[in-house]
């Protein structure tokens, strides 16, 4: 049998012994409680099933069972689905942890088949960015006396802001028409945050750059809680630091247009990187050399390959399900920030041409 132990998470010593021992039967080691060794980690650098371990008494033998979750043994990264020697005192890295391999001689005082999970280092969770401490009432002030403009005028005005300046309504400026007009500028405010926020919890899952706050042109459908605060701000415009009404509009459509062509570049490049994990040639390099049988019947080095590539698809269908990060994350995120910078250079561009 041999004994694998848990020497140190993030380069700290757990304060609780964690470890397994591994015997002629196959033994798990992963994040799922259901694994001998149980390793805890919320961010995923640990699969779910990490390891197979076993061990004949003489020989002690690993599998890494991810493709997306390396194992380091001694140094050197060790292929997935293939069966590596381990030896007493080897030094195993997965993710951020460090294990210790010991053999054992007898069984009596080892710990148990699982045992007692470290008490992982706290952290405390870093804000997207600082929430401004306002509400609407905060920003309500009496408005500057003016001279009441009347209803044709009124309406004129929407007409044109509207981009419908020649458009008769009989029916003129009505209560009813007021509040069609409320509705809908508060349907389109609120609607524009739930899809920022979308956006947002988006650029979380994949590592992306979030929105910060800045001194000036800040845009208030990113910043504020809720849309009856957004909408006071654009109506009564009382603190400074922010866009316009319209500013803030084009900014934030600018934002979800870049963001919807971004997502689907990143798509494609995560595809690509899934479709290159089941190149042929990669299949035919991990199995050894061909024999002499494989030479007289082609077929059975088919077969091999074929089962191979069975047990790569459920591997990585398995870890696809809550392992997106991890498995295409870096791809799909380079190419979704590539095309987000070619979106701004191009319209940056525009811009400039258009005042020049």
């Amino acid at each position: 049998m041999i004994k694998i132990t848990v020497v140190s998470y993030n380069n700290e010593t757990p304060s609780l012994p964690n470890g397994a021992l591994f015997g002629p039967e196959h033994g798990t080691i992963g994040r799922s409680e259901d694994n001998f060794l149980v390793l805890p980690d919320p961010k995923h650098y640990v699969s779910r099933a990490q390891a197979k371990v076993w061990s004949n008494g003489t020989r002690h033998h690993l599998i890494n069972l991810s493709q997306a979750n390396p194992i380091i043994i001694n140094g050197q990264e060790i292929e997935a689905e293939r069966e590596y020697d381990i030896h007493a005192g080897d030094q195993i890295k997965i993710g951020l942890y460090q294990l210790r391999v010991d053999a054992v001689a007898g069984t009596s005082g080892d710990l148990p088949p699982t045992a007692a999970t470290p008490s992982l280092a706290k952290t405390s969770p870093t804000p997207a960015a600082t929430e401004v401490p306002v509400n609407a009432a905060t920003l309500s002030s009496t408005a500057e006396a003016a001279r009441p403009a009347d209803s044709a005028e009124l309406l004129q005005a929407f007409l044109k802001g509207a981009g419908l300046p020649d458009l008769n309504l009989s029916s003129g400026l009505t209560p009813e028409l007021m509040e069609t007009m409320g509705k809908l500028v508060a349907t389109s405010v609120q609607g524009t945050m739930d899809l920022i926020a979308q956006r947002a919890l988006v650029k979380r899952e994949v590592n992306a750059d979030v929105t910060l706050v800045v001194l000036r042109k800040n845009n208030p459908l990113k910043f504020f809680p809720d849309s009856q605060t957004v909408l006071t701000q654009m109506l009564r415009k009382k603190m400074p630091g922010f866009m316009t009404p319209d500013e803030a509009m084009d900014d934030a459509f600018q934002d979800l247009r870049a963001h919807q062509l971004a997502v689907v570049a990143g798509m494609k490049a995560a595809m690509d990187a899934l479709m290159k994990k089941f190149q042929p040639a990669l299949f035919e390099k991990r199995l050894s050399p061909p024999t002499l049988l494989d030479h007289l019947n082609p077929a059975r080095r088919k077969a091999a390959m074929w089962e191979h590539f069975s047990r790569l698809f459920d591997s990585i269908s398995l870890e696809s399900k809550d392992e997106f990060q991890t498995l295409f994350g870096k791809d799909f995120l380079t190419a979704y920030e590539k095309e987000i910078e070619r979106i701004k250079y191009t319209a940056h561009t525009e811009h400039t041409k258009q005042a020049s």
